[in-house]
């Protein structure tokens, strides 16, 4: 960092914080859509390959190429900031996003379904008739057997 320290140190920062944000919204991206353990490590994966190449960039504009441990210290320092701080918003947020979407999913499949049954009344293939079930009570059944031996 040559005679640049304020300069530097706050785009070290700044691309730190760049970078947790990043992290935050892959963070978003795999709680909405599910993700599963590929998934998520082919995302992590992506990530590191995205940071590596972030950092280099950042050590040549800075040193020409050179990485200086102050360089990687605010980096970190920058994405710990911005996880730490961003990182409720982003869990509340994504759970939010999922209610909205079941509701909307919902309310989606309501008239979905009342037009199914409507045209259902002519072709029952589409929309049978629901079976009521019996509930079957074993607990009554183990009531009178236990009655039958006591008498």
């Amino acid at each position: 960092m040559n005679g640049l320290s304020l300069a530097a140190g706050s785009f070290c920062l700044c691309s730190g914080a760049a970078l947790g944000c990043l992290f935050l919204l892959l963070k978003l991206v795999r709680t909405l859509l599910r993700c599963g353990r590929l998934a998520t490590a082919l995302l992590d994966i992506a990530f590191c390959l995205f940071c590596s190449a972030a950092v280099f960039l950042c050590a040549l504009a800075i040193d020409k190429g050179r990485l200086r441990l102050a360089q990687a210290v605010l980096q970190a320092l920058g994405a710990w900031g911005a996880i730490a701080a961003l990182d409720p918003l982003v869990g509340g947020l994504s759970l939010l996003v999922q209610r909205a979407a079941r509701r909307l999913a919902g309310w989606a499949r309501r008239p979905v379904e009342w037009a199914v049954c409507r045209v259902g009344k002519t072709c029952r293939k589409y929309c049978p008739k629901r079976k009521k079930r019996k509930k079957s009570l074993p607990h009554r059944k183990k009531r009178k057997k236990t009655l039958e031996k006591l008498t």
